[in-house]
């Protein structure tokens, strides 16, 4: 059913990888981790997502921070994700152009 859902808004199953945790944290290479996907989500309520909404790089940060030990001063995650980070007009390097059509569930402030 959750891949049915994650479907409808454009985010294909990947596969399980046993060694996420170890492999983000070595390419970080003693860095910060920042974990982001495109819509970002958010612990924090918001209208439209009274509990938060998740996303993938929430589910990321969090499996390494459990798996791992570490804190949030080590690995945190993109809030609002890419698309937030385009709409903030911010800097981008590369090319960018969102799906506007499977990007309407990004959290709004």
């Amino acid at each position: 059913m959750k891949v049915v859902a994650y479907s409808f808004n454009g985010v294909r199953a990947i596969e399980h990888n046993d060694n996420f945790t170890k492999e983000a944290l070595s390419a970080a290479g003693g860095r910060k981790v920042i974990m982001m996907c495109e819509a970002g989500g958010t612990m924090r309520p918001t209208v439209s997502f009274p509990f938060g909404k998740p996303s993938r790089s929430l589910q990321a940060a969090y499996k390494v921070l459990t798996e791992a030990g570490k804190t949030s001063d080590e690995v945190a995650h993109l809030e609002r994700g890419l698309y937030g980070w385009y709409q903030a007009e911010l800097p981008i390097v590369g090319d960018y152009k969102p799906d506007v059509g499977r990007t309407p569930m990004a959290a709004q402030e």
